[in-house]
């Protein structure tokens, strides 16, 4: 007989000992938990998603479990589930209304002793509650707090656009007092010498109470050819214009911030990117660790390699703030073409100051 974490898991897309366990990292970061504490096994997590278990888990896993499942308890987890029972919980009250609810959470995230947006749940799923399909959102002008409603306002407009259910909106809208990035993609071209042309493309929404007008980046490779790095700005979209202020220029590594005018204001989103499409070059070493500076929503990196159309290895790893390292190899995909071989690794819900790390090699012989 099924259990109700089974059906659980099923509805949030965590059905596989991989998937969970990524959500379970996540719920045990959520509630402190140190990452000496004990781990289930992929044989524990079968069991757990397959009804076949004898007793209890451990303490230590009955914790996260209930913060993974909040606000079921570890007993009801475990407990058979039945035909026609409702995953939402009978016993709560009725819920505020979603437009309420979204800028309540952005009042609290915009006070000042609001806690860093690190601790908070970003990319657990919990249960939402289900929208009205009879009924139109209704926005109304702000009247309280003024930036909060107005950030909240805009967020569920950007929800409309991006079919953001009501659960995921709620998070990002946790993330106030932050900008995020919605949407970063990244893009390796490496030509039959190991040159590479990189561009990078973020989706910022600026959730802070300020306006952002100035965000500091850098870029670095092992090797270069002798001349500073050559970065160049994109075309942004919403009227702003990006220019790139350097400030340092060492060897292989280029500082730089990416100056925003006018700024974005608060509830505002620009899409903009850079490029830097020559001067470094892999030649011993095939990776690209990418750090991490603003929570993100939605990752994607490209790398196309012209120097070869066989691997012999790739992989991808997560290490998060904490030190704690997963790999990441379930959203990551390569394929040979017909001038060498792509490669794409696809994230979800990245916390600031996380790394992400793609790895590949081949035989450097005839290929």
């Amino acid at each position: 007989m099924r259990t109700r974490i089974q059906v659980l898991s099923e509805a949030r897309r965590c059905q596989t000992p991989s998937t969970f366990m990524r959500q379970y990292e996540k719920a045990a970061r959520a509630i402190g938990q140190k990452s000496t504490a004990p781990r289930p096994s992929r044989a524990t997590i079968h069991r757990w998603l397959t009804g076949r278990i004898t007793k209890l888990p451990i303490p230590e896993y009955c914790d996260v479990l209930e913060k993974m499942f909040e606000p079921w308890s570890v007993h009801e987890l475990f407990e058979p589930w039945m035909e026609g029972d409702q995953l939402q919980d009978e016993r709560s009250n009725v819920a505020p209304s979603h437009v309420e609810s979204i800028v309540s959470s952005v009042a609290a995230g915009l006070r000042p002793d609001a806690p860093h947006s690190s601790t908070r749940d970003w990319g657990l799923r919990s249960r939402a509650q289900p929208a009205d399909p009879g009924q139109a959102l209704y926005i109304p002008q702000p009247k309280g707090n003024q930036i909060a409603e107005r950030i909240g306002a805009k967020l569920i407009a950007l929800s409309q656009v991006l079919r953001l259910d009501q659960e995921e909106a709620r998070q990002l809208a946790s993330l106030a007092g932050s900008v995020v990035d919605l949407d970063l993609r990244i893009e390796l071209r490496l030509d039959k010498d190991g040159w590479v042309d990189i561009t990078y493309r973020h989706d910022l929404f600026n959730m802070s109470p300020s306006p952002f007008s100035r965000w500091k980046r850098e870029l670095w490779f092992k090797y270069f050819d002798g001349k500073p790095l050559r970065i160049e700005p994109t075309d942004a979209t919403g009227g702003h214009r990006v220019t790139l202020d350097r400030t340092r220029d060492a060897g292989p590594l280029a500082k730089f911030a990416c100056e925003f005018s006018p700024p974005i204001e608060p509830g505002d989103s620009v899409t903009f990117g850079y490029r830097c499409p020559a001067g470094g070059r892999f030649i011993d070493e095939q990776y690209w660790h990418q750090i991490i500076a603003l929570h993100t929503r939605h990752y994607t990196i490209t790398i196309h390699d012209a120097r070869t159309r066989t691997l012999t290895s790739c992989i991808a790893k997560e290490e998060y703030p904490d030190g704690m390292v997963v790999l990441s190899n379930e959203g990551l995909m390569w394929t040979p073409t017909d001038d060498g071989v792509t490669i794409t690794l696809t994230r979800d819900h990245l916390q600031q100051n996380q790394t992400v790390t793609v790895r590949w090699d081949f035989d450097s012989g005839p290929s």
